[in-house]
């Protein structure tokens, strides 16, 4: 069933802390921090997601470097778009 509210996503991968019931580390926040460069019905990707999906089907959509709050170096994000 559809509600109709577009939402939005950021996918990283890497290391992960479990925090009793939530998950924290480097890698969480940089996902969020892409996430949070998505638009409404979007999905971001940082390069290390891209680079492992080389000769997948999917496509993307460069978007830039961006810096991301907390992060030291500027990463390049791009869009799954297909």
């Amino acid at each position: 069933m559809r509600a109709g509210v577009p939402v939005r996503a950021g996918v990283q991968t890497g290391e992960v802390e479990r925090r009793g019931d939530d998950l924290g580390g480097l890698d969480a926040h940089i996902a969020a921090r892409v996430m949070a460069t998505a638009g409404a019905g979007e999905i971001m990707v940082s390069r290390t997601i891209k680079n492992l999906l080389g000769g997948s089907p999917f496509r993307f959509e460069d978007r830039g470097t961006h810096g991301l709050k907390g992060v030291a170096e500027d990463w390049q994000l791009f869009a799954l778009v297909g």
